[in-house]
């Protein structure tokens, strides 16, 4: 049987301020406490709920009532008690909020002041930037510094800042190439074109920071374009610069004044075909106490599209104190190799290199090899981070934490249609983004386009069937977080640029401004319509062909733009061609003029073309020797480059050359240690450059060997590895000059021919000397946008009012004549194609006045008269570059360069009205704070300096 509960209930009461209190009684032994009420209730399970009733105790008989009398409480108190407690809440709630607020404010301004100048602070704003809200620029001036023009120079050079004179403004050195490059170019040039400086094809240039003025000019056997300006290599208080060029030029000048510290000389580690990159500093390995120096020589300028037979690239080390080379070993898949390489740091003091294989029509991958190992020559230890089964890595990456687990990660731009973040940690994919039937030679410039703490990149990719051809250019930035554009749709232009951008570090996240270039056609703005050439054009021709005069009878223009989340949409102009033709052709020099007063000054030249048995045996570009008339052939055809020094020659198909088997790779290059006394060794083997090919197919058209035997290695090189019947069929499309193979021979029994050509040339001179607007008044040149350009301090005093809104920036550009091609537009393909179709029964017909034509001449007439037909013909007018069987060294047409530094003033419209008190404008970063500032990174080894907190 279930018992009952019994709950009790006890209640005070307090009446007229008297308290009852009840006295505990002993009771039977248990201690009873009673008051003044009892509320009993019975629970019982065999009762329904409403039988429960209340019971009430009877009361002791024995209690007593104890009486406690108390002072009543104040009235006024009970009155405002409750007052007393709300207020005092509300205190607390509201002093929780000011926290709460005070602690979010605090955040967002340390967020957005992690990047403010060091001890200073915005002239005129008195308000504290933790209560301000601080905002990105969205007003850009620019203004001129100083401009220089020099005439017959080009670039596609990295600009370094050194301060060459010590006066505390940092100078910028840069290198160049001239208008008279290439192999086998006779010496004659130099004395028509530079003055009688020899050499006169290439160099590095030093130009006075604050006012521009050139401070020294050193000229070299061939381009320079791959500076490092790190150290100080002499220890004059100076920096140096290793100077990286083409064809095999590597050396170290002092910038104090222009002299040469050291050159990479004539060693079995090179080849003379084959380029250097931008070099990269290393620990030292030689025990000297200098840094020692890693290069990647390669690249096969020479080599048709497609061609199976492609020059393995090679690595190598370098005494920095003597340019002595330490080691060299071929790459480990063998392949071609155009790229820069990367040095990267582990926390443990290891050091890695960063290098890329393959070319523009060859796949290739992305390679690690610690720099003991290459030190060792264990290539093999070497591990592949990617790959692509149809093209190669050319392009320089961005080094740059992207996880934030204090590693960099590597963020490169695939030259097939791709960028790829991988981990710097595990080597994997974090992610990629395609840019389909496009390709690229530009490095991602790194910033903080949105408000994330995670760096961004502004990528630049051209659209088409693929170098030289192609229709447009895209540009758009990629979230770093994600992978995802931000920049959708990107911004288009129909010629567009291969230079690599810069970006602007500005206080605060997601306020930083990238600089870029773009170029297109006037009214014709980011067109997109396919295009072709006439069947037979060479590719260097279409390379430097006048795209907007042939697609739509336009004139170009050019655009250095800076681009941010602020600044107005499609970008804030910083340069425009358009409004600097007067300065870009005020120092240009009518070459034709020079040659013809070079002639009238030295008649010997007519007697030198006349005698048939006159040899002209100059120490030609390094001491090479030639055999051969003022008008043979060189290996230089007059035109500037039009693309990234990155990639392979793309050339013509290839005269009486056999077949070329499948491709092969095999053992063309080997590790040869410093040093090495190996009685195996044949230094010979190393020059087997494409072992599938019969000695014949390279064989020398000329008798020349060098200390090893090895026929033609320092002798011209083109000569060394192309039969002597190619006919100049060989071009270098990577490169501001067209290069091709040496047709090697006497003159015996060429005097009309020569005479000829000489008469020609002098009539040609007259009649240009004559016309009074003759060159770029006709036709204003072809400018090429390739170098990229860098940052510098601004030249205002700290005082200035202006100090913190600007900075400066330094760049170059060029012009050269264009060549005399023929596009094919889609109407005139069309005509094209309906013509062809009635091939047959016309060219059949007697009637016809196609008749007796094979289809090569069918085809050929029926263009010209499609083209005809829609007036889409190139005119006769105008001053082209010569083709490559028109080279005479008396008709070398140049352009000029020409050198800016601007300010850039950055300012925000919203501190003009009544509500500036509420914004702080985001001010720049100092110039040892940008992160970004010149090809390849601030510093030329492509890591981002991540912010300073």
């Amino acid at each position: 049987m279930a018992s009952a509960r019994v709950f009790f209930s006890k209640k005070r009461k307090n009446r007229n301020g008297f308290i009852n209190e009840e006295i505990p009684v002993v009771e039977n032994g248990y201690d009873v406490q009673e008051s003044d009420e009892d509320e009993v209730f019975v629970q019982d399970p065999h009762l329904e709920i409403s039988a429960s009733k209340p019971l009430m105790h009877p009361r002791t008989k024995s209690q007593r009532t104890k009486v406690k009398t108390r002072t009543s409480e104040c009235q006024f108190f009970s009155l405002f008690k409750p007052i007393f407690y709300f207020v005092a809440l509300v205190s607390v709630l509201c002093g929780v909020m000011a926290t709460i607020v005070y602690i979010a404010n605090k955040h967002t301004s340390i967020t957005n002041s992690v990047l403010v100048k060091q001890g200073e602070s915005l002239p005129g704003d008195t308000v504290k930037s933790e209560r301000a809200i601080l905002i990105g620029c969205d007003k850009l001036e620019v203004s001129d510094v100083w401009v220089v023009g020099i005439p017959k120079l080009l670039t596609e050079s990295a600009f370094r800042l050194v301060d060459v004179n010590q006066d505390g403004v940092l100078d910028v050195v840069l290198g160049f190439a001239t208008g008279a490059d290439g192999y086998g170019v006779k010496e004659i040039v130099c004395d028509i074109y530079f003055d009688g400086n020899k050499p006169c094809y290439g160099g590095l240039i030093a130009l006075d920071g604050a006012t521009g003025k050139e401070l020294w000019r050193r000229y070299t056997l061939h381009e320079i374009y791959g500076l490092n300006c790190q150290y100080d290599l002499n220890k004059d208080g100076v920096k140096d610069c290793l100077s990286a060029g083409r064809a095999g030029t590597f050396l170290a000048i002092s910038c104090k004044d222009g002299a040469v510290l050291w050159e990479l000389g004539k060693t079995e580690a090179i080849n003379p075909v084959m380029n250097f990159y931008t070099p990269q500093y290393i620990n030292d390995i030689t025990g000297d106490d200098i840094p020692d120096i890693i290069l990647v020589h390669g690249g096969d300028p020479l080599q048709e599209a497609g061609s199976a037979h492609r020059l393995s690239g090679r690595l190598m080390l370098v005494s920095g104190k003597t340019g002595e080379v330490v080691m060299w070993t071929g790459v480990p898949d063998n392949r071609e190799s155009y790229y820069s390489p990367q040095i990267i740091s582990h926390l443990d003091g290891v050091q890695f290199l960063i290098f890329g294989t393959g070319g523009e029509t060859h796949n290739g991958s992305l390679w690690r090899l610690e720099v003991e190992s290459l030190k060792q020559g264990l290539r093999d230890r070497s591990v592949k981070l990617s790959s692509d089964t149809h093209k190669g890595f050319m392009t320089p990456p961005a080094l740059v934490d992207i996880t934030h687990d204090g590693i960099e990660d590597i963020i490169v731009p695939m030259f097939n249609s791709t960028i790829l973040a991988l981990d710097g940690k595990t080597y994997r994919p974090i992610w990629s983004l395609r840019f389909p039937m496009s390709e690229t030679y530009s490095t991602p410039a790194v910033g903080y386009y949105n408000e994330d703490d995670v760096p961004d990149f502004l990528v630049k990719f051209a659209h088409g069937p693929g170098y030289p051809l192609y229709y447009y250019s895209e540009t758009t930035v990629i979230d770093g977080k994600t992978g995802k554009r931000l920049i959708d749709p990107p911004l288009r232009d129909t010629i567009g640029s291969q230079s690599s951008p810069l970006t602007v570090a500005m206080e605060g996240l997601g306020n930083d401004a990238f600089i870029v270039w773009m170029a297109d056609c006037a009214g014709h703005e980011g067109a997109t319509e396919e295009f072709s050439f006439v069947k037979g054009t060479k590719d260097h021709e279409k390379s430097r062909s006048n795209l907007c005069r042939l697609r739509f009878k336009s004139n170009g223009f050019s655009k250095l733009v800076a681009i941010s989340r602020t600044l107005p949409k499609g970008g804030t102009p910083i340069y425009n061609s358009e409004q600097r033709k007067t300065v870009e052709h005020s120092k240009w020099v009518n070459t034709s003029v020079e040659a013809y007063e070079y002639i009238i000054k030295h008649s010997e030249i007519f007697s030198a073309a006349s005698e048939a048995s006159t040899q002209w045996n100059d120490a030609d570009n390094g001491g090479y020797q030639f055999a051969e008339s003022l008008y043979n052939q060189p290996d230089y055809v007059s035109t500037h480059r039009t693309s990234s020094k990155k990639g392979p020659g793309i050339t013509s198909p290839i005269v009486n050359r056999k077949k070329a088997s499948k491709q092969n790779y095999n053992s063309r290059t080997q590790y040869v240690p410093k040093g090495s006394n190996n009685d195996n060794y044949n230094p010979s083997s190393s020059f087997n450059l494409h072992p599938n090919m019969a000695d014949d197919e390279y064989s020398l058209p000329y008798r020349d060997t060098d200390t090893f035997g090895n026929r033609g290695y320092y002798n011209p090189p083109y000569g060394a590895y192309y039969p002597a019947d190619d006919k100049a069929a060989h071009y270098n499309q990577r490169y501001p000059h067209a290069y091709r193979s040496v047709n090697k021979r006497t003159t015996t029994g060429s005097y009309p021919k020569n005479m000829m050509k000489l008469k020609r040339s002098i009539q040609l001179i007259n009649k240009r000397r004559t016309r009074r607007h003759v060159g770029p008044h006709d036709d204003e040149g072809l400018q090429r946008l390739l170098s990229t350009g860098t940052l510098a301090p601004t030249t205002f005093a700290q005082s200035h009012s202006d100090y913190n809104s600007t900075i400066d920036i330094i760049f170059a550009t060029y012009w050269f004549f264009p060549s005399k091609t023929q596009a094919i537009l889609p109407q005139d393909q069309k005509c094209i194609a309906d013509k062809l179709a009635k091939e047959g029964e016309i060219r059949l017909d007697p009637e016809s006045s196609y008749y007796q034509m094979n289809h090569d001449e069918y085809e050929e007439a029926v263009t010209m008269e499609c083209l005809k037909l829609s007036d889409h013909q190139v005119s006769e007018e105008g001053v082209y570059t010569h083709s490559d069987d028109e080279y005479n060294p008396l008709d070398l047409n140049m352009g000029q360069m020409t050198i800016y530094r601007l300010r850039l003033k950055f300012s925000c419209s919203q501190r003009d009205n009544s509500t500036k008190t509420k914004y702080k404008c985001a001010t720049v970063l100092p110039y040892t704070q940008q992160r970004w500032a010149g090809y390849m990174g601030s510093n030329g080894d492509s890591h981002w300096l991540p912010p300073m907190h």
